[in-house]
């Protein structure tokens, strides 16, 4: 774990040292810190904890979807010649502000831009890492929801569709209560009891570098929404795949 988390600090570290010199980036991402440090004080719950229930209705499920692509869109056009990737969409990094039912899209609040970045700066991060770490290491992202780019070290790959790849990851967590993929234990879980134990998307950090998952991400095509879920609108599922696309032109050209 002191390993992991030396990691972790090492390269955020370096994310940080970079900001100060990028044009445009302080104001960015000064509200997204103060989204990000008072994160608590948001009244409402973050998406993980509501899918600790289960998977979301459609109608509600697309409102969170439309919610988070619109706070990506903002994040990727701040600056157009230098677009920002936030690099680590998932659950825990999407709050939801308390109101009445059913969720609305303008409740949804990304947080936590600890490794967030203009894309050219995150290649040359990516450069750094493994200077320091002596081969491929991933910057950014969390386990289940990496981008195939972040999950090979591809760093000349990595731009604002990679955010929307795991944007895609989310979206099919919500439809089906599950993210795209998993180790081969908690597949084994997941068809024996239709969910997930508690502790599975909670262990981001310890399996950062999970192998398994890492793999799936970057070789495996993504599964069919409706295997898990078979009233899904075969349009929505169509959508999360189209996301989940293997390579970056093969998806949405923007949130």
């Amino acid at each position: 774990r002191e390993r992991a988390d030396f990691h972790r600090f090492a390269v955020e570290g370096l994310a940080l040292e970079l900001l100060p010199v990028l044009d445009n980036l302080e104001r960015a991402l000064a509200a997204a810190r103060i989204a990000e440090g008072t994160s608590a004080l948001i009244e409402g719950v973050d998406l993980r904890d509501r899918l600790s229930i289960g998977r979301l209705p459609v109608e509600e499920g697309l409102e969170v979807a439309k919610g988070a692509a619109m706070a990506l869109q903002t994040v990727h056009e701040n600056n157009p010649r230098r677009p920002i990737v936030h690099g680590d969409v998932k659950p825990e990094n999407l709050m939801l502000r308390s109101g009445p039912v059913p969720l609305k899209k303008d409740r949804v609040v990304l947080i936590d831009f600890g490794t967030a970045m203009p894309a050219h700066a995150m290649r040359g991060a990516l450069a750094r890492v493994r200077q320091i770490f002596h081969g491929h290491r991933v910057i950014g992202g969390s386990n289940h929801y990496m981008s195939p780019e972040q999950a090979s070290a591809d760093d000349k790959a990595i731009d604002p569709r990679s955010d929307l790849y795991s944007l895609g990851a989310v979206m099919f967590e919500l439809f089906t209560g599950r993210p795209p993929f998993l180790n081969q234990t908690d597949e084994k879980e997941f068809e024996k009891h239709g969910r997930l134990p508690a502790t599975t998307t909670g262990r981001e950090f310890r399996e950062q570098f999970n192998e398994e998952i890492r793999h799936k991400h970057t070789h495996q095509p993504a599964p069919f929404l409706r295997r898990f879920n078979p009233h899904l609108p075969e349009a929505v599922e169509a959508i999360v795949l189209r996301c989940l696309a293997k390579k970056p032109a093969r998806r949405f050209h923007n949130a």
